[in-house]
């Protein structure tokens, strides 16, 4: 392994130095447009805002002329080609890749798998380890009527497998939807849940609900959008508009939820609890518990589990006992 690391090295340094001599004029720096906003009382100026503007032509001129610029750099480069064929030829021995892997207790494998002819994985399954692949959702099926691209970003198998919810995104975009399949005739359930770029799918032990996270705006350019998001649960089959709002800084100003904290709550099947982390780039965990009986309850009788002064930033938990990972 040192060997092939100490060989792609040299062969990339050998590159660099193997340029042509004759190397083509560089295009001209970009113009400076200052533009300036202001983001929770600071002042940013941006000089290169106008760039953002993909149908301005001047704009459009100078991508065109940089990217010739660079792709005649590129070109120039002695032996590049003959590097990128061997890459090609190395890629094309592994058949595809398979990631994010989730096996449930009853042996049912759910996990996406990528060809080198893929632009994204999809969504596969099997019945047990050596069972029949099954191709549950391809995501270019999404983009069959549309220019965009989508993307699966996240997905989450029922604890017994029968059914699965997974979250789509547009162009690798932080906006994702979610959707729900019956794994066994493979068929879509008719709702489409918006808003959830920060999903955090955990299903209950009915098998028929699941909780998730849902930010306040669609518009990704809304610098406010992930502030006061809430959590909420769905029951497979009903109309997104009628769950249940379980844990927000709206309705359960006791709590003290800042609008930045993001309510992640999930089921934990060997405690029999529901969790609620209110996360932040805060590393240490503030966290809020309740039965999984009293999520139905009119307003969740939550209780404090952990504070970011205790300084525990991990925790597992048995049937009968909780492990804390901290410091103190």
């Amino acid at each position: 392994m040192k060997t092939m690391r100490y060989m792609l090295l040299l062969t990339m340094v050998t590159l660099i130095h193997c340029t042509s001599n004759e190397k083509p004029k560089q295009p001209s720096l970009a113009q400076i447009n200052p533009v300036e906003d202001e983001y929770f009382g600071i002042k940013i100026s941006d000089p290169y805002r106008y760039m953002e503007n993909l149908k301005d032509s001047a704009v459009l001129n100078w991508i065109k002329t940089n990217s010739d610029y660079s792709r005649s750099v590129l070109n120039s480069i002695s032996g590049r080609q003959k590097l990128l064929d061997k890459m090609k030829e190395y890629d094309g021995r592994r058949t595809s890749n398979v990631s994010d892997l989730v096996i449930t207790e009853n042996n049912k494998y759910f996990y996406l798998r990528r060809t080198p002819e893929d632009e994204t994985g999809k969504l596969y399954y099997r019945d047990g380890l050596t069972g029949e692949e099954i191709l549950l959702y391809d995501p270019e099926t999404q983009a069959a009527n549309t220019i965009m691209k989508f993307a699966i970003s996240a997905f989450s198998p029922s604890i017994d497998g029968s059914k699965v919810a997974f979250a789509i995104a547009p162009n690798g975009s932080e906006k994702s939807d979610i959707m729900i399949m019956k794994v066994e005739s493979r068929q879509l359930y008719p709702e489409v849940i918006d808003r959830c770029n920060f999903a955090h799918i955990s299903w209950l032990p009915d098998g028929e609900s699941f909780i998730f996270n849902k930010v306040q705006s669609t518009d990704v350019h809304d610098i406010n959008r992930g502030m006061d998001s809430k959590a909420y649960v769905h029951n497979v089959g009903s109309d997104p508009s009628t769950d249940k709002e379980i844990l927000s800084r709206e309705n359960y100003p006791e709590l003290g939820i800042r609008p930045e904290e993001i309510p992640i709550v999930f089921y934990d099947k060997d405690s029999k609890y529901i969790y609620g982390g209110l996360m932040t780039s805060d590393r240490r965990l503030n966290m809020v518990y309740v039965h999984y009986k009293d999520l139905r309850r009119g307003h969740v009788p939550w209780k404090r589990f952990l504070s970011p002064d205790d300084e525990v930033y991990d925790f597992l938990t048995t049937d009968k006992d909780i492990y804390v990972y901290t410091p103190k």
